[in-house]
């Protein structure tokens, strides 16, 4: 499951949940809009507060995959 869907399946707003791990609303919006990709401390901070349910691939790879589509635009 992806975070937006989890996010919308718990009625949970990205503000909320931004403030539960100490980031901002804008950064989660990102990253549910797969604009922004979470650093490791925080994909593994996601995984912990969604009881493993938003699970995130290798950061690195996932980086790299964001960067050649920003690369097209």
């Amino acid at each position: 499951m992806n975070l937006r869907e989890y996010l919308f399946r718990q009625m949970v707003t990205h503000a909320e949940f931004a403030e539960k791990l100490g980031c901002t609303r804008n950064y989660i919006t990102m990253i549910c809009n797969a604009r922004a990709y979470p650093s490791r401390p925080l994909a593994k901070l996601i995984y912990n507060e969604t009881n493993g349910l938003v699970k995130f691939d290798d950061p690195e790879e996932a980086r790299r995959t964001l960067d050649a589509r920003r690369k097209k635009s």
